[in-house]
Parts: C-alpha cells; structure tokens; sequence
C-alpha cells in the first residue's frame, strides 16, 4: 500500500520467510507515530486461525539504518561462507 493521503500508512512486504508450517519471519517498511521502519519480526497462525498475527519477537530500525543494516548482513554472509556455513559465492 503506497502512502497517497497522510491518515494512509505505509506498508509493504518485503520478504517472508518460513520456519515452520505455523511460524513465519517478516520484513517490512511500516509507518508508526510519522516515522518509518524496518520491520523484522516472527509471525504465528494458530490451528483455527485465518492469517498470521505478528509477535513480539522482532525488531524495528529507523529505514535511515537500512544501509548499514545491508552492511552488516554482507559482513555476516562472508563470516558463514568463510567458516564453511554458507556456500562461497561464483568465482571465489
């Protein structure tokens, strides 16, 4: 959902992640309080339940950090390859 009216809030999905068939780790940009985030948290269904419902397992960055957030993730791809946790990119 694109931002068009300032009562409207920003929200989109950016990726998914499945753990297990009822839990599942999501990435967004929401808007809270006029700030915007990154949102990394887990999300559950339970038996009966129609859609997932967030927890509060999870963490919110100010999209200002998403850079170094990008940063940090790269540094912690090549520790796991070097440590043989990750296979090693092409060419390398």
């Amino acid at each position: 959902m694109a931002k068009k009216e300032a009562e409207q809030k920003i929200e989109h999905k950016i990726a998914i992640l499945s753990k297990t068939p009822g839990t599942q780790v999501r990435m967004m940009i929401t808007e809270f309080s006029n700030r915007t985030f990154v949102d990394i948290r887990q999300w559950y269904k339970k038996a009966g339940m129609e859609k997932f419902a967030p927890t509060r397992k999870g963490i919110s960055l100010r999209v200002e950090d998403l850079p170094a957030l990008l940063k940090a993730t790269q540094k912690a791809i090549r520790v796991a390859q070097r440590e043989g946790l990750l296979p090693k990119a092409d060419g390398e």
